[in-house]
Protein backbone atom coordinates (compact mmCIF):
# COMPACT_ATOMS: atom_id res chain seq x y z
CA UNK A 1 0.00 0.00 0.00
CA UNK A 2 1.37 3.36 -0.87
CA UNK A 3 1.24 6.38 1.75
CA UNK A 4 -1.25 8.12 -0.08
CA UNK A 5 -3.09 5.29 -0.47
CA UNK A 6 -2.83 4.82 3.69
CA UNK A 7 -4.16 8.02 3.99
CA UNK A 8 -7.02 7.98 1.48
CA UNK A 9 -8.12 5.05 3.83
CA UNK A 10 -7.45 6.66 7.27
CA UNK A 11 -8.92 9.90 6.04
CA UNK A 12 -12.23 8.01 5.95
CA UNK A 13 -11.58 7.27 9.87
CA UNK A 14 -10.68 10.74 10.34
CA UNK A 15 -13.74 12.73 8.30
CA UNK A 16 -14.60 14.11 11.94
CA UNK A 17 -11.93 14.92 14.43
CA UNK A 18 -11.00 18.11 16.22
CA UNK A 19 -7.58 18.67 16.76
CA UNK A 20 -6.06 19.06 20.94
CA UNK A 21 -2.32 20.91 21.55
CA UNK A 22 -0.05 20.55 24.45
CA UNK A 23 0.52 23.38 26.19
CA UNK A 24 3.98 25.85 24.90
CA UNK A 25 7.77 24.24 25.52
CA UNK A 26 10.73 26.52 24.87
CA UNK A 27 13.04 25.20 22.95
CA UNK A 28 15.20 28.92 23.19
CA UNK A 29 15.41 32.02 24.75
CA UNK A 30 16.94 35.19 24.36
CA UNK A 31 16.59 39.24 25.16
CA UNK A 32 16.84 40.50 21.74
CA UNK A 33 15.31 43.80 20.37
CA UNK A 34 16.97 42.99 17.05
CA UNK A 35 14.61 41.81 14.13
CA UNK A 36 16.01 38.57 13.28
CA UNK A 37 17.85 36.59 16.32
CA UNK A 38 15.17 34.46 17.56
CA UNK A 39 12.95 33.99 14.75
CA UNK A 40 12.30 31.78 11.59
CA UNK A 41 12.88 28.39 13.50
CA UNK A 42 12.20 24.73 11.90
CA UNK A 43 12.49 21.13 12.58
CA UNK A 44 14.28 18.39 11.71
CA UNK A 45 14.82 14.44 12.38
CA UNK A 46 18.43 13.80 13.63
CA UNK A 47 19.96 10.69 12.91
CA UNK A 48 19.44 9.20 15.88
CA UNK A 49 15.80 9.99 16.03
CA UNK A 50 15.87 12.98 18.05
CA UNK A 51 14.45 16.24 16.79
CA UNK A 52 16.03 19.25 16.42
CA UNK A 53 15.10 22.67 15.89
CA UNK A 54 16.94 25.59 14.98
CA UNK A 55 16.37 29.13 14.40
CA UNK A 56 17.77 32.37 13.20
CA UNK A 57 20.55 34.70 15.07
CA UNK A 58 21.17 37.32 12.75
CA UNK A 59 19.57 40.33 11.15
CA UNK A 60 16.98 39.27 8.85
CA UNK A 61 18.25 41.52 5.92
CA UNK A 62 18.51 40.78 1.90
CA UNK A 63 22.30 40.81 2.31
CA UNK A 64 23.51 38.27 5.41
CA UNK A 65 22.84 35.25 6.62
CA UNK A 66 24.85 33.99 9.28
CA UNK A 67 24.84 32.04 12.78
CA UNK A 68 21.67 30.14 13.59
CA UNK A 69 20.61 28.38 17.52
CA UNK A 70 19.72 25.31 17.93
CA UNK A 71 18.50 22.97 20.61
CA UNK A 72 17.74 18.95 20.93
CA UNK A 73 15.22 17.18 21.89
CA UNK A 74 15.16 13.20 22.89
CA UNK A 75 11.42 12.54 23.82
CA UNK A 76 9.28 14.14 21.13
CA UNK A 77 9.48 18.13 22.52
CA UNK A 78 8.97 17.30 26.23
CA UNK A 79 12.57 18.51 26.83
CA UNK A 80 15.36 20.27 25.04
CA UNK A 81 18.64 19.85 25.58
CA UNK A 82 22.02 21.51 23.90
CA UNK A 83 23.05 19.79 20.41
CA UNK A 84 26.24 17.95 19.85
CA UNK A 85 28.65 17.24 17.12
CA UNK A 86 26.44 13.65 17.20
CA UNK A 87 22.89 15.42 16.62
CA UNK A 88 23.66 15.45 11.93
CA UNK A 89 20.32 16.35 11.02
CA UNK A 90 18.51 14.19 7.90
CA UNK A 91 16.99 15.18 4.51
CA UNK A 92 13.96 13.19 3.36
CA UNK A 93 12.75 14.34 -0.21
CA UNK A 94 14.24 11.54 -1.90
CA UNK A 95 15.81 12.64 -5.41
CA UNK A 96 15.89 9.50 -6.99
CA UNK A 97 19.37 8.59 -6.81
CA UNK A 98 19.24 7.52 -3.49
CA UNK A 99 20.20 10.66 -2.07
CA UNK A 100 17.71 13.25 -0.40
CA UNK A 101 17.49 17.10 -1.74
CA UNK A 102 19.00 19.26 0.81
CA UNK A 103 18.42 22.88 -0.46
CA UNK A 104 20.09 25.12 -3.04
CA UNK A 105 23.14 27.13 -1.97
CA UNK A 106 22.47 30.48 -1.78
CA UNK A 107 24.18 33.65 -1.36
CA UNK A 108 22.52 37.22 0.32
CA UNK A 109 22.48 40.53 -2.01
CA UNK A 110 25.30 42.02 -2.74
CA UNK A 111 26.60 45.34 -5.34
CA UNK A 112 27.96 45.33 -8.52
CA UNK A 113 29.07 48.55 -10.14
CA UNK A 114 27.70 47.27 -13.81
CA UNK A 115 23.79 47.49 -13.30
CA UNK A 116 23.61 51.01 -14.09
CA UNK A 117 24.72 49.95 -17.38
CA UNK A 118 21.05 48.30 -17.95
CA UNK A 119 17.56 49.17 -17.94
CA UNK A 120 15.23 47.82 -15.61
CA UNK A 121 12.03 45.92 -17.51
CA UNK A 122 9.69 47.27 -14.53
CA UNK A 123 9.99 48.67 -11.25
CA UNK A 124 7.93 48.42 -7.97
CA UNK A 125 9.01 51.19 -5.39
CA UNK A 126 12.86 51.08 -4.79
CA UNK A 127 13.12 47.28 -6.42
CA UNK A 128 14.29 46.78 -9.88
CA UNK A 129 13.44 44.07 -12.06
CA UNK A 130 15.90 43.10 -15.12
CA UNK A 131 16.19 40.21 -17.26
CA UNK A 132 19.09 38.44 -16.41
CA UNK A 133 19.35 36.78 -19.73
CA UNK A 134 20.44 40.66 -21.07
CA UNK A 135 23.53 40.79 -18.54
CA UNK A 136 26.24 38.93 -19.54
CA UNK A 137 27.85 39.74 -16.39
CA UNK A 138 25.18 38.52 -13.76
CA UNK A 139 26.50 35.56 -12.06
CA UNK A 140 23.89 32.41 -12.79
CA UNK A 141 26.17 29.56 -11.39
CA UNK A 142 23.79 27.77 -9.29
CA UNK A 143 24.65 24.75 -6.74
CA UNK A 144 22.32 22.55 -5.20
CA UNK A 145 23.55 20.17 -1.95
CA UNK A 146 22.18 16.60 -1.89
CA UNK A 147 21.99 14.08 1.42
CA UNK A 148 23.55 10.66 1.42
CA UNK A 149 21.21 8.66 4.11
CA UNK A 150 23.71 5.70 4.52
CA UNK A 151 26.82 8.26 5.54
CA UNK A 152 24.82 11.41 6.33
CA UNK A 153 26.86 13.31 4.05
CA UNK A 154 26.56 16.16 2.30
CA UNK A 155 27.52 17.15 -1.34
CA UNK A 156 27.03 19.69 -3.44
CA UNK A 157 26.87 19.68 -7.41
CA UNK A 158 26.24 22.04 -10.45
CA UNK A 159 22.72 22.37 -11.37
CA UNK A 160 21.34 23.96 -15.07
CA UNK A 161 18.33 25.86 -14.94
CA UNK A 162 16.00 26.34 -18.39
CA UNK A 163 14.20 29.96 -17.00
CA UNK A 164 12.87 31.83 -19.80
CA UNK A 165 12.85 35.60 -19.05
CA UNK A 166 14.56 34.90 -15.77
CA UNK A 167 14.05 38.04 -13.05
CA UNK A 168 17.10 39.39 -11.49
CA UNK A 169 16.05 41.57 -8.72
CA UNK A 170 17.97 44.69 -8.06
CA UNK A 171 17.84 46.97 -4.43
CA UNK A 172 18.85 50.04 -3.81
CA UNK A 173 22.73 50.58 -3.36
CA UNK A 174 22.72 48.47 -6.90
CA UNK A 175 22.70 45.16 -4.78
CA UNK A 176 21.42 42.58 -6.58
CA UNK A 177 19.55 39.83 -5.21
CA UNK A 178 21.08 36.62 -6.84
CA UNK A 179 19.44 33.92 -8.93
CA UNK A 180 21.21 31.30 -6.26
CA UNK A 181 19.39 33.01 -3.68
CA UNK A 182 16.17 32.96 -5.41
CA UNK A 183 16.28 29.24 -5.88
CA UNK A 184 17.35 29.12 -1.92
CA UNK A 185 14.20 31.09 -0.96
CA UNK A 186 12.47 27.63 -1.68
CA UNK A 187 15.09 25.23 -0.50
CA UNK A 188 12.96 24.88 3.08
CA UNK A 189 9.48 24.19 1.83
CA UNK A 190 9.46 24.58 -2.06
CA UNK A 191 10.28 20.78 -2.56
CA UNK A 192 8.05 17.70 -3.69
CA UNK A 193 8.53 14.43 -4.93
CA UNK A 194 6.12 12.96 -7.23
CA UNK A 195 6.05 9.69 -9.12
CA UNK A 196 7.84 11.29 -12.28
CA UNK A 197 10.39 14.04 -10.54
CA UNK A 198 11.16 16.60 -8.52
CA UNK A 199 8.68 19.57 -8.49
CA UNK A 200 10.38 22.80 -6.93
CA UNK A 201 8.53 26.47 -5.89
CA UNK A 202 9.77 29.77 -4.93
CA UNK A 203 9.54 33.06 -5.58
CA UNK A 204 10.74 36.52 -7.39
CA UNK A 205 9.99 39.65 -8.77
CA UNK A 206 7.66 39.06 -12.47
CA UNK A 207 8.10 41.21 -15.39
CA UNK A 208 4.47 42.24 -15.68
CA UNK A 209 4.36 45.86 -16.95
CA UNK A 210 0.58 46.32 -16.19
CA UNK A 211 -0.37 48.19 -13.54
CA UNK A 212 -1.40 47.85 -10.87
CA UNK A 213 0.25 44.37 -11.22
CA UNK A 214 3.82 46.03 -12.09
CA UNK A 215 6.80 44.43 -10.55
CA UNK A 216 4.73 42.07 -7.99
CA UNK A 217 6.11 38.91 -6.76
CA UNK A 218 4.96 35.53 -8.82
CA UNK A 219 5.56 32.33 -7.79
CA UNK A 220 7.36 29.77 -10.04
CA UNK A 221 7.24 26.24 -9.81
CA UNK A 222 10.17 23.99 -11.68
CA UNK A 223 10.38 20.15 -12.49
CA UNK A 224 13.82 18.02 -12.72
CA UNK A 225 13.79 13.95 -14.14
CA UNK A 226 18.00 13.87 -14.02
CA UNK A 227 17.93 14.09 -9.86
CA UNK A 228 18.17 17.36 -10.24
CA UNK A 229 21.00 18.12 -12.17
CA UNK A 230 18.88 20.43 -14.69
CA UNK A 231 15.63 21.94 -14.02
CA UNK A 232 13.19 23.73 -16.21
CA UNK A 233 10.43 26.14 -15.52
CA UNK A 234 7.48 24.45 -15.56
CA UNK A 235 4.33 26.68 -14.50
CA UNK A 236 4.05 30.23 -13.31
CA UNK A 237 1.27 32.14 -10.89
CA UNK A 238 1.15 35.56 -11.74
CA UNK A 239 -1.07 38.43 -9.59
CA UNK A 240 -4.60 39.25 -11.13
CA UNK A 241 -7.59 40.67 -10.29
CA UNK A 242 -8.67 38.14 -7.58
CA UNK A 243 -5.17 38.31 -5.90
CA UNK A 244 -4.88 41.69 -6.19
CA UNK A 245 -4.43 43.67 -3.31
CA UNK A 246 -4.88 47.62 -2.76
CA UNK A 247 -2.73 48.13 0.46
CA UNK A 248 1.06 50.06 -0.36
CA UNK A 249 2.97 46.59 1.51
CA UNK A 250 0.77 44.02 -0.99
CA UNK A 251 3.77 42.17 -2.76
CA UNK A 252 2.63 39.94 -4.94
CA UNK A 253 2.09 36.58 -4.77
CA UNK A 254 5.62 34.79 -2.81
CA UNK A 255 6.17 32.27 0.25
CA UNK A 256 4.84 29.75 -1.80
CA UNK A 257 4.74 25.91 -0.06
CA UNK A 258 3.35 22.91 -2.21
CA UNK A 259 2.38 19.66 -0.34
CA UNK A 260 1.40 16.00 -2.33
CA UNK A 261 -2.59 15.79 -1.06
CA UNK A 262 -3.96 11.93 -0.42
CA UNK A 263 -5.50 12.33 -3.72
CA UNK A 264 -2.33 12.16 -5.64
CA UNK A 265 -3.17 16.27 -6.59
CA UNK A 266 -0.80 19.09 -5.53
CA UNK A 267 -2.16 21.74 -3.14
CA UNK A 268 0.33 25.62 -3.18
CA UNK A 269 -0.19 27.89 -0.26
CA UNK A 270 1.17 31.27 -0.79
CA UNK A 271 1.31 34.68 1.26
CA UNK A 272 0.88 38.26 -0.69
CA UNK A 273 2.05 40.01 2.16
CA UNK A 274 2.04 40.86 6.29
CA UNK A 275 -1.46 41.10 7.28
CA UNK A 276 -2.68 40.25 4.03
CA UNK A 277 -4.85 37.50 2.61
CA UNK A 278 -2.98 33.78 2.26
CA UNK A 279 -3.57 31.76 -1.25
CA UNK A 280 -5.08 28.38 -2.08
CA UNK A 281 -4.39 26.81 -5.81
CA UNK A 282 -5.02 22.98 -6.48
CA UNK A 283 -2.53 21.20 -9.48
CA UNK A 284 -4.38 17.52 -10.58
CA UNK A 285 -1.29 17.58 -13.44
CA UNK A 286 2.02 17.24 -11.65
CA UNK A 287 2.01 21.25 -11.49
CA UNK A 288 1.79 22.45 -15.02
CA UNK A 289 -1.84 24.08 -14.39
CA UNK A 290 -3.41 25.43 -11.55
CA UNK A 291 -6.73 26.45 -10.06
CA UNK A 292 -8.50 29.67 -10.25
CA UNK A 293 -7.17 30.98 -6.46
CA UNK A 294 -8.99 31.08 -3.53
CA UNK A 295 -8.33 32.73 -0.73
CA UNK A 296 -7.27 30.43 2.12
CA UNK A 297 -7.47 33.19 5.34
CA UNK A 298 -7.26 36.50 5.86
CA UNK A 299 -3.74 36.35 6.51
CA UNK A 300 -1.08 33.98 6.27
CA UNK A 301 2.87 34.54 6.26
CA UNK A 302 4.90 31.37 5.08
CA UNK A 303 2.32 28.86 5.36
CA UNK A 304 3.48 25.56 6.16
CA UNK A 305 1.58 22.26 5.31
CA UNK A 306 2.12 19.23 6.85
CA UNK A 307 -0.09 15.69 6.11
CA UNK A 308 -0.19 13.10 8.59
CA UNK A 309 -0.54 9.42 8.10
CA UNK A 310 -4.00 9.66 9.22
CA UNK A 311 -5.03 11.54 6.57
CA UNK A 312 -5.46 14.81 7.99
CA UNK A 313 -3.45 17.80 6.64
CA UNK A 314 -2.27 20.18 9.08
CA UNK A 315 -1.19 24.11 7.69
CA UNK A 316 0.34 26.82 10.53
CA UNK A 317 0.57 30.61 9.22
CA UNK A 318 0.05 34.37 10.51
CA UNK A 319 0.55 37.42 11.29
CA UNK A 320 -0.54 39.72 13.23
CA UNK A 321 -2.15 36.35 14.82
CA UNK A 322 -1.11 32.77 14.89
CA UNK A 323 -3.27 30.15 13.10
CA UNK A 324 -3.66 26.46 12.95
CA UNK A 325 -5.92 25.03 10.61
CA UNK A 326 -6.59 21.27 9.17
CA UNK A 327 -8.33 19.25 6.74
CA UNK A 328 -8.96 15.56 6.06
CA UNK A 329 -10.60 16.15 2.82
CA UNK A 330 -7.87 14.21 0.51
CA UNK A 331 -7.72 16.82 -2.35
CA UNK A 332 -7.00 19.75 0.62
CA UNK A 333 -9.69 22.15 -0.68
CA UNK A 334 -12.17 21.87 2.29
CA UNK A 335 -10.71 23.06 5.68
CA UNK A 336 -12.44 23.34 9.27
CA UNK A 337 -12.30 26.67 10.83
CA UNK A 338 -8.80 28.50 11.91
CA UNK A 339 -7.88 27.68 15.42
CA UNK A 340 -5.93 30.90 16.60
CA UNK A 341 -2.75 30.00 18.95
CA UNK A 342 -2.44 32.51 21.65
CA UNK A 343 0.76 34.90 22.31
CA UNK A 344 1.56 36.45 25.01
CA UNK A 345 0.74 40.27 25.81
CA UNK A 346 3.28 42.68 24.70
CA UNK A 347 3.57 46.02 23.25
CA UNK A 348 5.12 45.77 19.40
CA UNK A 349 5.88 42.51 17.56
CA UNK A 350 4.48 39.54 19.27
CA UNK A 351 5.74 37.12 16.79
CA UNK A 352 8.01 36.56 13.86
CA UNK A 353 5.07 34.25 12.86
CA UNK A 354 6.82 31.61 11.21
CA UNK A 355 6.51 28.72 11.54
CA UNK A 356 7.23 25.07 11.52
CA UNK A 357 6.01 21.43 11.83
CA UNK A 358 7.31 17.67 11.74
CA UNK A 359 5.58 14.52 12.39
CA UNK A 360 5.52 12.41 15.30
CA UNK A 361 3.12 9.47 14.66
CA UNK A 362 0.49 9.03 12.19
CA UNK A 363 -1.75 11.54 13.85
CA UNK A 364 0.57 13.75 16.22
CA UNK A 365 2.80 16.48 15.20
CA UNK A 366 4.95 18.99 16.31
CA UNK A 367 4.90 22.89 15.30
CA UNK A 368 7.50 25.75 16.76
CA UNK A 369 6.97 28.93 16.27
CA UNK A 370 8.28 32.37 18.09
CA UNK A 371 6.54 34.71 21.40
CA UNK A 372 9.00 38.15 21.32
CA UNK A 373 6.90 38.58 25.30
CA UNK A 374 7.24 34.56 26.76
CA UNK A 375 8.46 34.79 30.49
CA UNK A 376 11.78 33.30 31.28
CA UNK A 377 11.98 31.21 34.07
CA UNK A 378 12.51 34.34 36.30
CA UNK A 379 9.47 35.81 34.76
CA UNK A 380 11.47 38.35 32.42
CA UNK A 381 9.11 38.70 28.89
CA UNK A 382 12.00 37.48 26.21
CA UNK A 383 12.20 36.56 22.54
CA UNK A 384 11.24 32.48 22.88
CA UNK A 385 11.05 29.82 20.43
CA UNK A 386 8.36 27.51 21.52
CA UNK A 387 7.05 23.87 20.65
CA UNK A 388 3.62 22.13 21.43
CA UNK A 389 2.68 18.89 20.05
CA UNK A 390 -0.69 18.65 17.87
CA UNK A 391 -2.88 15.09 18.21
CA UNK A 392 -5.65 14.57 15.85
CA UNK A 393 -8.53 13.32 18.04
CA UNK A 394 -11.33 10.81 15.56
CA UNK A 395 -14.92 12.01 16.81
CA UNK A 396 -17.13 9.22 17.41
Amino acid sequence: MTTNEKRLKNGELYRNFHLELSGPVIAGQGKCSVWGPYQFPELMYTRSGSILCSWAMHRDTIEYTGESGDAVSDDGGLTWRARTPDDVPVYDVPMGNGKCFAGFAGKGAYPVDWIGKYTPVCQRGSIRVYAAGDIPECDKSLLCREYDPVTGEISTFPVTLDWPEMPLMVYPGDRIYPICQVMALGSRNGMIALDDGLYFCTYCGSFTQDEPYRGCNSVYVFRSSDCGRSWSLLSRLDVDAVTFHPAGHFEGLDEPMMGEMPDGSVVMLMRSGSGLPSWIVRSTDHCRTWSTPEQFDEIGVLPFLLTLDCGVTLASYGRHRLYLRATSDPSGMIWQDHREILLSPGEGDRSCYYTDMIPLSETEALMTYTDFHYPSPSGEPMKTVLTRKITVVRDQ
